[in-house]
């Protein structure tokens, strides 16, 4: 399976169309435990527009919320399996993240925590393709691609140099999942 490269410089994103089978969906939403997150974000207390689940060995915090350690579930663990051996990256935790329709999204942001390991970042769509967009921190250019029925995007020692998003949209649009695969410290 050939990756397509979908960055100019700065990085490398590779996409590998269709990496794992998209009919695992249901078998992933027995599996995993979604939870409805909330943030606060300029004294105000925000709910986050997706569901979301974690697991790992260590426990990893963002915008202000602690996921404790935990055993990834049979179906991610397989997930792992497969990336190691295309990737040859030892990843140890998973961020879920469940967009129910078009009105769940997130902003353009950076996986890039200090206890993380930013030089490879796995991230694994199923169910319907959403647009994904990239956009560099300096020039503002921007990438955009459509994830989704088991396409893996490889992030190689992109988040110093650009930040991602799957915007909200008004168009009718079908459940997806994304599995971004990473390592912390």
């Amino acid at each position: 399976m050939e990756p397509e490269s979908c960055l100019p410089y700065d990085g490398k994103a590779l996409l590998f169309r269709e990496f794992v089978s998209n009919n695992t969906l249901d078998e992933l939403h027995r599996q995993v435990v979604w939870q409805e997150e909330s943030i606060q974000m300029f004294g105000k207390v925000h709910k986050v527009p997706r569901l979301t689940a974690y697991y790992g060995e260590v426990g990893y915090k963002y915008s202000g919320v602690w996921h404790p350690p935990a055993e990834m579930p049979p179906i991610l663990q397989c997930y792992l399996e497969q990336l190691h051996a295309v990737t040859e990256f030892r990843f140890n935790s998973v961020l879920c993240n469940y967009y129910r329709d078009g009105h769940d999204g997130m902003g353009f942001h950076r996986d890039n925590e200090p206890e993380m390991d930013t030089s490879c970042i796995a991230s694994v769509s199923l169910g319907e393709r959403r647009r994904f967009r990239m956009k560099h921190l300096t020039t503002k250019e921007s990438v955009s691609l459509m994830l989704g029925r088991g396409d893996l995007l490889l992030m190689l020692y992109c988040q110093d140099h650009w930040e991602h998003a799957i915007p909200k949209t008004k168009k009718v649009c079908g459940e997806r999942v994304n599995l971004t695969f990473r390592r912390i410290r």
